[in-house]
């Protein structure tokens, strides 16, 4: 199998993050370093190696996959190899299994992710091509010299994508929950996963996102799992389903 998938079913992390690990040459096949992510493994004969910290160890495909929903609470990093991060995702999880976060949530966003090792679960919920919608509760303020007048024109513009370092965003679904002459709670549902996505979304109709909360991936969401802040559940076959 190809090394990203390996490393991705191990439990490691997902194959995008994969990429990474092999460029920053802390991935070993028989002892020697990895630069080329499309590399065979032979799970039955070869000695794979990843470097955590400053020492090496092995490892090896996971026998039984679990997925676990977390609400975040603000002010934890879902990251799991970032040194500098003082506070994660994974300090509020006490599970037995070798787990990462699919995808990200920026340390201030609150709200559902979730951490698994399984990776090709990983892969299919973060690859924009295969279009699971993530929604997000924004609570916005309204600047005082902000034109009215054309805000629902600027929510058609985030509907129709704007431009997000060179690059349209794709298609967004904007619902406007709530309004006063200087806030605005609206619902966005999105595919896409770009750093900071909401946020520079919001930024660029001139608006302040005052609070963000991711609700739901596919149709799981925080209501039906019944968490608070910091709270996490390991995800059945009947929740599972609801990510396809």
């Amino acid at each position: 199998m190809r090394l990203s998938v390996y490393l991705a079913n191990s439990g490691v992390c997902s194959r995008r993050a994969a990429e990474v690990w092999v460029k920053n040459r802390r991935v070993k096949i028989n002892g020697q370093p990895v630069t080329d992510i499309t590399r065979a493994v032979d799970p039955s004969n070869d000695n794979v190696e990843i470097k955590t910290d400053e020492n090496w160890r092995e490892i090896k495909p996971v026998a039984e996959k679990t997925v676990y929903a977390l609400y975040k609470p603000a002010g934890f990093d879902s990251t799991r190899g970032d040194p500098h991060a003082k506070n994660t995702v994974l300090d509020l999880i006490k599970v037995p299994e070798r787990i990462y976060p699919v995808g990200r949530l920026d340390r201030q966003t609150k709200g559902l992710i979730l951490l698994t090792n399984d990776g090709q679960l990983a892969n299919h919920l973060t690859k924009p091509d295969h279009q699971i919608n993530k929604t997000y509760l924004v609570d916005c303020t309204i600047p005082y010299n902000y034109d009215q007048r054309q805000l629902k024109n600027n929510l058609k513009k985030l509907e129709n994508g704007v431009i997000i370092d060179d690059r349209r965003t794709a298609p967004a679904k904007i619902k406007v929950l709530e309004q006063t002459d200087h806030h605005l709670q609206i619902e966005i549902k999105i595919h896409e996963g770009r750093n900071r996505q909401i946020r520079r979304m919001i930024q660029k109709i001139g608006l302040e996102v005052a609070d963000l909360t991711r609700t739901s991936i596919g149709k799981l969401n925080l209501k039906d799992l019944g968490l608070k802040p910091g709270q996490y559940i390991k995800l059945g076959s009947e929740k599972l389903r609801q990510l396809e």
